[in-house]
């Protein structure tokens, strides 16, 4: 792997025969010349850790916001999605792994700098960037940048994120990020381990601090048959979330798509997933969304009176019916939401 075009990377330390320690995820690569940490991307030239993505985006797509998703964030918008390789876990089941496993040198890319990137999400009447399609830990000083220059717009930042990564960087690497979508692979230990390869405790710990920095926050679940999908584990979840985050805090439940290693588990149907949302919702959740066209939890209502506040087909924004005020016009209830306009 070479360097060429490469930045130098933050949040490392020299160690003992020119290794490096990494510590920007909770695995702690210590990273011999020559080679790279678990990520693929993060690279020890003679002594010195380098971003092998910096400025080299491998996919870019305008998306509906609410295809991301995320819901309670500039409704009826267009994001501008960037992501590079590079990925803080190992999912079996990832959907991106054609992008996020190859090498950086085996991997077509697009040179982007920052102002490029935040001059095309305008260009194209985006109200927000996002990094998505890998984990944009793996690439942070590329999203820190990016970020930085985005903030001296009117543009929007959104990292769609496993959560999967150090608390003492947290503060650094979402400084300018305003909304995160964190992808909760599951409520089970084992799961994490087996599957992803990462730790459900150091998730949960790092989702607490985005919550604490103040982004707005929403999370997503990509439900597995017969992996992740007991009741019980979502009734957990669910609790978690309504104590650690509030009962206000979004849930989407989207259903798995075979891929990657994990290619003969059956799609979740909209019935299975409608009724662990309804579990969700039982154990307080007042927003919990199935990502299928036909799921009966697509609109955004009022928790308290029911009136439907945001209409979608499946994740399609279709209408909204909220107030400047961001309460229900019939009972007066806040609806927590960030759009664009002032507070």
């Amino acid at each position: 792997m070479n360097i060429d075009g490469a930045g130098q990377a933050a949040f490392f330390t020299s160690e003992a025969n020119g290794n490096v320690r990494c510590h920007l995820c909770p695995h702690g690569c210590v990273i011999a010349r020559g080679s790279a940490g678990k990520c693929n991307v993060r690279m020890n030239h003679d002594g010195v850790l380098y971003l092998t993505v910096w400025g080299r985006p491998a996919a870019l797509q305008l998306n509906a916001i609410e295809s991301m998703p995320l819901y309670h964030f500039l409704p009826g918008t267009e994001t501008f999605c960037i992501g590079t390789a590079g990925c803080t876990m190992d999912c079996a089941f990832c959907n991106t792994s054609e992008i996020v496993s190859l090498l950086p040198n085996d991997l077509p890319f697009i040179p982007l700098d920052p102002e490029a990137v935040v001059t095309r999400a305008r260009d194209n009447g985006c109200a927000s960037i996002s990094f998505a399609f890998n984990e944009p830990v793996a690439c942070a000083e590329y999203m820190m940048a990016v970020s930085r220059e985005a903030a001296r717009t009117e543009l929007k930042c959104v990292a769609f994120t496993n959560a999967f990564v150090s608390r003492p960087v947290i503060r650094d690497v979402f400084r300018d990020i305003h909304a995160a979508n964190v992808g909760i692979k599951a409520f089970e230990v084992t799961m994490y381990r087996d599957f992803c390869k990462g730790r459900l405790d150091d998730v949960l710990r790092s989702t607490l601090e985005l919550a604490e920095l103040g982004l707005h926050l929403e999370l997503t679940m990509a439900v597995i048959p017969g992996l992740n999908d007991s009741t019980r584990a979502m009734q957990a979840m669910a609790a978690w979330i309504r104590d650690s985050l509030g009962m206000d805090t979004p849930l989407h439940l989207v259903p798995f798509q075979p891929s990657h290693r994990l290619t003969t588990i059956r799609k979740p149907d909209t019935q299975s997933i409608d009724k662990l949302a309804a579990t969700a919702r039982n154990e307080g959740l007042r927003h919990v969304y199935g990502g299928t066209p036909d799921s009966a939890f697509c609109d955004t209502k009022c928790h308290k009176c029911g009136r439907v506040m945001i209409h979608r087909n499946g994740s399609t924004f279709m209408s909204i019916d909220v107030p400047a005020s961001r309460k229900c016009p019939d009972c007066g209830t806040p609806l927590l939401m960030v759009d664009r306009r002032p507070s």
